[in-house]
């Protein structure tokens, strides 16, 4: 069953880069699709900021969990996906794997988080506490903040994880967009930085100022 799904995944994914990505000149393909997750992440990082500032903490998970997916795609893109990847199929890939097997150095140390284990279990952030099967079970969500203190600390993880991801990835971006994509992203996206900053009301600089963006 799974290899049968994984199967019109990728067919899926051929035929919309038949009508995308395989238009574009061979020599921007791989700015171009990388560019593509940067807007997708835009829109994350920009979501989750607008549910924590609402106090609607229960999407959130879900928001987080595809920003690091969007965001480590991007990455594998931009630095380390073979020319023939670039236009292929992405639905037989795994985010932990890509950051394991394939992230070097820097890359991968920026997303060591995703496999910190949860306090006092043997739970990983990534793979348990943002699965995607526990999205949907009000009650997993709601242990993460039965009290203030730990509404709290949950509000905090999200920020700090949301705002390093997203940051990092823009980062990578540096020189390689034209300037009107670099504006749109890096624009709206670092404002939004600051804005969920401001929710705990941080004294601490922005995880990545205006200067590095641009």
């Amino acid at each position: 069953m799974a290899a049968k799904a994984a199967g019109h995944k990728k067919k899926r994914d051929e035929r919309i880069a038949d009508l995308s990505i395989n238009l574009i000149p061979k020599e921007r393909r791989r700015e171009v699709r990388a560019a593509n997750q940067a807007l997708l992440a835009s829109e994350l990082q920009e979501a989750v900021r607008i549910c924590l500032e609402n106090d609607l903490l229960m999407p959130t998970p879900t928001l987080l969990r595809s920003l690091i997916d969007t965001c480590v795609l991007g990455v594998w893109i931009l630095k380390y996906a073979k020319d023939g990847e670039v236009t292929d199929s992405v639905a037989h890939l795994n985010t932990p794997a890509l950051v394991k097997e394939q992230f070097k150095d820097r890359d991968q140390q920026m997303f060591d988080f995703m496999f910190e284990k949860v306090k006092g279990t043997e739970n990983e952030l990534y793979r348990d506490v943002l699965h995607p099967s526990v999205h949907g079970d009000a009650l997993h969500v709601a242990m993460r903040m039965r009290d203030k203190e730990s509404e709290k600390a949950w509000i905090h993880r999200c920020i700090v994880h949301t705002n390093v991801v997203f940051s990092y990835f823009l980062l990578q971006f540096k020189g390689k967009l034209p300037p009107e994509l670099n504006e749109a992203l890096t624009g709206s996206g670092l404002e939004s930085v600051k804005k969920m900053n401001a929710l705990l009301r941080l004294d601490c600089p922005t995880f990545c100022t205006s200067e590095e963006l641009v």
